[in-house]
């Protein structure tokens, strides 16, 4: 089937370990809303637990908007607050391509920016 090729694609191409599930995380780009920082945190504590426990894939429409920020967000946090085996699990985000054009762009820009500021 042409999952299982695009696993195995994912796998000998980019060497990911074999995935015990794959989650796909989509919809609400526009207008999601997380109503309280605590449902915020249990989000992201229980999304990244059970991505680490069950050596999961993870899917999302690949802008930083809506809930697949929040993925992002959530991978980001726990990859820098010491823990140790997020960094193994796939983050994996397909966007549409008019959704990316302009990036490379805006990210260079923000980079030589700040690049400027601090030889200052």
């Amino acid at each position: 089937s042409e999952a299982v090729e695009i696993v195995d694609f994912m796998r000998d191409a980019w060497k990911l370990p074999t995935p015990g599930i794959i989650i796909s995380v989509t919809g609400g780009a526009a207008l999601f809303e997380i109503p309280s920082p605590r449902i915020r945190k249990l989000l992201r504590q229980d999304l990244v637990a059970a991505a680490v426990s069950t050596n999961a894939w993870i899917f999302t429409g690949g802008t930083n908007s809506g809930v697949m920020k929040e993925v992002g967000d959530a991978f980001h946090a726990c990859r820098y607050k010491g823990t140790k085996t997020t960094w193994k699990i796939p983050c994996i985000g397909i966007a549409d391509w008019y959704a990316t054009i302009g990036q490379a762009y805006h990210l260079y820009y923000r980079l030589s920016y700040t690049d400027r500021a601090d030889s200052h």
